[in-house]
């Protein structure tokens, strides 16, 4: 299986490489990639491997892999964490992230703890064992980078954006073509409050006011 995920890593590179380049991605290490924006926001797109432990009971090849994209902003910053290396932000260190839900329908293609279903993963894009399918796979997970990836790293680089969507947005879970996005902690948890609170302070907001009337936090009526 080594070689076909190989296969796998060199295609990434071949095809989706010079997309995050013209982005103005020009850090590279593996199957991630960084961009830096001004005042300090770090934006990161990783290409992960499911790998050979979690691949059994997701039900596909360990080289099959999933696309998320995050932005970490540095006044959100959490200090219990580890510091982040080089600059180089895990998505799951982000402020918020996205994890890209595939265009490319694949019932069938999955087969939990190896059993016979129809089922299919949003999250991931299943590559067969030989690598077979891997053409179409890729464009495909380019073309949802480009379409829905790079869009949501727009939003949440700018902190006025990150800011309203924190107040008016819950967390979701990817669908076909439609990324889930991760929020900092659930609406009114110590996380969700510290972010709300940071980004208030750098955007000279009323937070606290702010916290009160958040759409998020309303209870919806009958």
């Amino acid at each position: 299986m080594s070689g076909q995920n190989a296969m796998v890593t060199r295609a990434i590179r071949r095809h989706v490489r010079p997309v995050l380049e013209q982005q103005g991605f020009d850090d590279f290490t593996g199957r991630k990639a960084w961009r830096r924006r001004q005042g300090g926001v770090i934006e990161v797109v990783d290409f992960q491997a499911v790998g050979a432990y979690s691949s059994f009971g997701v039900g596909c090849t360990s080289f099959s892999f999933g696309v998320c994209a995050g932005v970490w902003i540095p006044e959100c910053e959490i200090e219990e964490r580890t510091p982040v290396v080089l600059g180089r932000p895990n998505y799951y260190e982000c402020t918020v992230y996205a994890t890209l839900g595939k265009g490319l329908a694949q019932p069938g293609a999955f087969h939990p703890y190896e059993r016979v279903t129809d089922e299919d993963r949003f999250d991931t894009w299943s590559v067969d064992d030989e690598a077979g399918n891997l053409e179409p796979v890729i464009t495909d997970a380019v073309q949802t980078l480009t379409t829905t990836g790079f869009p949501v790293l727009d939003e949440f680089s700018s902190r006025a954006r990150a800011y309203e969507a924190l107040l008016t947005r819950d967390s979701t879970n990817p669908e076909l073509g439609v990324p889930g996005i991760t929020m900092p902690g659930t609406p009114g948890s110590p996380r969700w409050l510290q972010t709300v609170r940071r980004l208030a302070s750098a955007l000279g907001r009323d937070a606290e006011a702010d916290i009160t009337s958040a759409p998020v936090l309303q209870t919806p009526t009958s």
